[in-house]
């Protein structure tokens, strides 16, 4: 049985992510920061990711969840417990563990950077952790200061856009881009490392397509269905 406790004591950096689904059932991503955005072949390069970000000091790891929920898509959040917990290792290797944390993560996520990823100078290896649970927005949500813009996509919508595609076809086909400042519409769309592209290799285990599938329909925090 794994402790999350002990588990994230390990790690150099600890964050959480969030597999968001707003009322309707649309999962939110947040559209990565301008000095993330690449540009390969003359094509521009946008990253989607979680919600979610680093765990502050003196803070547990749902703290840290709702905070960055706050802060990048401006909505309290209700956790809910998955059925099982898979372990993405840093050499990509997926499996489920036991977790006795509550409520219990989707998934926990490994990556070993060369060097801190703020201090490439020291030339040591860097180990991040990332807890990623299954959550559902309370409000609606908007972007803040803090990212560019938010996009929403249906489960559907979801598995093209981590096939790459452009932002136009994606909002063609109905996803829902909230910008906080503009984002060209002829960029193409990848998922970033950690929760937007492990989501993908979780179904793909699962043998589902719909993240709503993923949801137990009990919350664990207050008893009630999902979406009711």
């Amino acid at each position: 049985m794994m402790n999350l406790k002990n588990w994230i004591a390990q790690a150099d950096y600890v964050s959480t992510g969030l597999v968001l689904l707003r009322k309707d059932g649309r999962l939110v991503f947040a559209i990565s920061k301008p000095a993330y955005w690449e540009t390969r072949h003359g094509k521009l390069y946008i990253s989607f990711e979680a919600v979610g970000g680093g765990l502050e000091a003196g803070e547990t790891l749902v703290d840290c969840a709702r905070r960055e929920a706050r802060e990048e898509a401006s909505s309290e959040i209700r956790l809910h417990s998955a059925a099982r917990t898979y372990l993405h290792t840093a050499e990509g290797e997926l499996s489920v563990v036991s977790v006795n944390d509550k409520p219990k993560p989707l998934a926990l996520y490994e990556k070993i950077f060369p060097h801190p990823p703020d201090q490439p100078e020291l030339r040591r290896p860097s180990r991040l952790l990332i807890v990623i649970y299954l959550a559902e927005c309370l409000g609606d949500p908007q972007p803040s200061g803090e990212v560019p813009a938010l996009l929403l996509m249906t489960s559907r919508q979801y598995q093209q856009a981590v096939q790459e595609i452009p932002l136009a076809q994606l909002l063609a086909a109905g996803a829902e881009l909230r910008e906080a400042r503009p984002i060209p519409r002829e960029a193409i769309m990848f998922p970033s490392f950690g929760t937007a592209d492990l989501l993908a290799q979780v179904l793909l285990a699962e043998g589902k397509t719909d993240v709503l599938s993923l949801f137990s329909g009990v919350d664990h925090e207050r008893g009630r269905g999902f979406l009711r």
